[in-house]
């Protein structure tokens, strides 16, 4: 089933043509904010990876799914942060359209990052999911002893 979704998805992925998902924020606040939400973030994925790793917890299969999931939204906080960046100190004209001009490394760094997102955050949300499932099982099979 896991091995499904994931080809659909990465079917759904090599087929795109626009991307259509960018989303700017007005600067100089918005683009703060919206960094700092990602450091916000970043702090609680890491401090759920240093608590799953307590022995009780880590015992159960779904807490190390789980804590799978939350280093790979670490690393995600990490490669969109500098995303943004490079975003950021990009100029304008470098953006026409669907087409990205890679004349500089902002431009580079910006291209790299923003297609490295997604080998982040879908395995991030399949663990996730999985954390969860397992998780729910034992609970079910708790209650019915």
């Amino acid at each position: 089933m896991t091995t499904r979704i994931l080809l659909a998805a990465l079917l759904v992925m090599l087929n795109a043509s626009d991307a259509l998902a960018i989303q700017d924020h007005g600067d100089p606040e918005g683009f703060y904010v919206h960094q700092l939400a990602h450091i916000v973030f970043f702090a609680a994925m890491a401090f759920m990876v240093v608590v799953l790793k307590k022995p009780a917890v880590y015992a159960l299969e779904g807490w190390r799914s789980i804590r799978r999931a939350a280093f790979l939204f670490l690393l995600w906080n990490v490669n969109t942060f500098i995303s943004h960046e490079a975003r950021h100190e990009m100029p304008a004209d470098y953006i026409k359209g669907s087409v990205l001009y890679l004349k500089d490394n902002d431009a580079v760094v910006y291209y790299w990052t923003s297609m490295a997102e997604y080998f982040f955050l879908v395995p991030a949300f399949v663990f996730l999911a999985m954390g969860l499932d397992q998780l729910w099982k034992h609970l079910r099979k708790e209650d019915s002893e």
